[in-house]
């Protein structure tokens, strides 16, 4: 299941969706992309305003969702000066794409919820999460 999108508008809608502070939930740290006839679908929500963005993309009639991840935290430094991080896997390894002006190709694995984005020749994986785990907007 491969389409092909402009790594500028993916990232421009990521970018309008994106949410900034970390839920306790984890599927709300997610943003979940179907794919429809009127094009790509990407929604975040905190449960009280879902936000939507939609992107053209290029494919064969092919018709998938799932939940990638957006935000992610990591603790570092010795115990006592603990800090907490937070990065934007998605968010970011777009970013990079875009600025190449990269045609991206996106390839979904259903049975092993696994994203596989090839820009050039880099491949960048999600292991993502079954879209019905996202709560209704």
């Amino acid at each position: 299941m491969t389409i092909q999108i402009k790594a500028t508008d993916l990232y421009k809608a990521v970018k309008a969706v994106k949410r900034t502070e970390y839920s306790r939930l984890p599927v709300l740290n997610h943003a979940r992309i179907r794919l429809t006839d009127e094009g790509m679908k990407i929604t975040t929500t905190d449960l009280e305003k879902p936000l939507t963005e939609t992107v053209h993309f290029w494919g064969n009639g092919e018709r998938w969702e799932t939940c990638v991840p957006m935000i992610n935290r990591i603790k570092s430094g010795p115990y006592r000066d603990e800090r907490i991080h937070k990065y934007y896997p998605f968010a970011d390894s777009l970013k990079v794409a875009a600025e190449y002006r990269e045609t991206l190709e996106l390839e979904f694995i259903e049975k092993i919820q696994l994203l596989r984005i090839k820009a050039g020749t880099s491949i960048t994986e999600f292991k993502c999460i079954d879209a019905q785990e996202f709560p209704p907007c």
